[in-house]
């Protein structure tokens, strides 16, 4: 069998080549799709939780209906607190957290909410879920996640005073729940401030 300078034998070069191209793709695409991933679960830092629980509520403004005949009603003016949405994965139908990612992610949230800024503080932790099961299941699901949450956090030194917890379920999807992708950002909890 003859061999060219660059090592492909001659009568399967077609195969050989095909296959290698197909090896090259399949690993780029797995390359690519890890670090796309490994930058969608980026590490928030203690210092930048403390950072955003301590901003300033952002103002949330909803319109009255106009009077016919007169002037409008004055706007209602509400707030938003300060809040931080964390990428907490959880094992399937589970309260059993995922992956080293997530605790790690709760160890810096414990960190966080320990910091002497937050001393009188409240914060709720709220569980959020897609839309894959029932609305009731999922509901009663995101309770047991988000209490499951508070206590890795009672367990990392944070105090129950400090803590609520509820469930949203699949009520405030923030991507639509028709993708996975879109299912796996639904699936998260918020640290929101009370006080």
């Amino acid at each position: 069998m003859a061999v060219r300078s660059w090592g492909w034998p001659e009568k399967q070069e077609g195969v050989t080549m095909k296959k290698t191209i197909l090896f090259l793709s399949v690993f780029c695409m797995i390359l690519f799709t890890s670090v796309v991933y490994a930058q969608d679960r980026n590490l928030m830092k203690t210092d930048d939780i403390v950072n955003q629980l301590n901003a300033e509520p952002k103002p949330k403004v909803k319109f009255r209906a106009i009077k016919i005949g007169g002037a409008p009603a004055p706007a209602e003016k509400a707030v938003e607190p300060p809040q931080v949405t964390f990428d907490i994965r959880f094992k399937y139908d589970s309260t059993e957290l995922a992956d080293a990612m997530s605790k790690k992610q709760l160890q810096e949230l414990a960190k966080a909410l320990s910091n002497d800024a937050f001393a009188n503080a409240r914060f709720e932790i709220g569980g959020h879920t897609d839309s894959k099961g029932s609305a009731a299941y999922n509901m009663a699901l995101s309770d047991r996640r988000a209490d499951a949450v508070r206590n890795f956090l009672l367990d990392n030194g944070v105090a129950s005073s400090k803590m609520s917890v509820k469930g949203y379920g699949e009520t405030l999807p923030i991507y639509p729940n028709d993708t996975a992708e879109g299912r796996a950002k639904n699936r998260r909890v918020v640290i929101k401030r009370l006080k």
